[in-house]
């Protein structure tokens, strides 16, 4: 590796673990809220709405999500390791939070806000992710490691669960 906390996936790693979000997932993309929440939400998760980030405190509140999130990936992904960071119809990356020293939004190749599209951070089992809806305007954490660092590193933003399901 070379130090970079950014890698990009070449097509036939890609490919897959689209394949993987689309059946497993049951990810539907979507702009109709009738089609809602546009993805299978595993269990253990918590849905949160986003849409109270776009107001005055929209900078301070972006800067809190990303931080709080490099801190909980930092945690739930062992050194050495990666998450899918997956943006749809764009480039996709291994990302490797402990090699990132960067919480600040703009330092990112994907962020954790979906402001335009679906951004989706992944365990590569699917064990447990992050999964923003830019037109729901939410995202889905699941997944026991990333709830359970959640709990202490919740982000300001996150103060309206629209849904929530237990265990599979």
């Amino acid at each position: 590796m070379n130090g970079d906390a950014w890698i990009e996936l070449p097509r036939e790693e890609e490919d897959p673990i689209w394949r993987k979000v689309y059946d497993d997932l049951g990810f539907k993309p979507s702009t109709r809220a009738t089609d809602f929440p546009g993805f299978k939400e595993p269990g253990p998760s918590v849905t949160y709405s986003i849409s109270g980030i776009w107001g005055d405190d929209f900078e301070a509140l972006e800067a809190d999500l990303h931080a709080k999130a490099h801190s909980i990936f930092n945690k739930v992904t062992p050194e050495g390791d990666f998450l899918y960071a997956l943006d749809w119809q764009h480039e996709c990356y291994r990302y490797f939070p402990y090699i990132s020293d960067s919480s600040v939004a703009d330092q990112w190749k994907i962020p954790v806000l979906p402001n335009g599209d679906y951004y989706l951070f992944l365990e590569r089992t699917l064990r447990f992710g992050w999964l923003g809806h830019p037109w729901e305007q939410t995202i889905c954490v699941f997944g026991k490691p990333l709830l359970t660092e959640l709990k202490h590193s919740q982000p300001k933003v996150y103060r309206n669960p629209v849904r929530r399901k237990d265990d599979r």
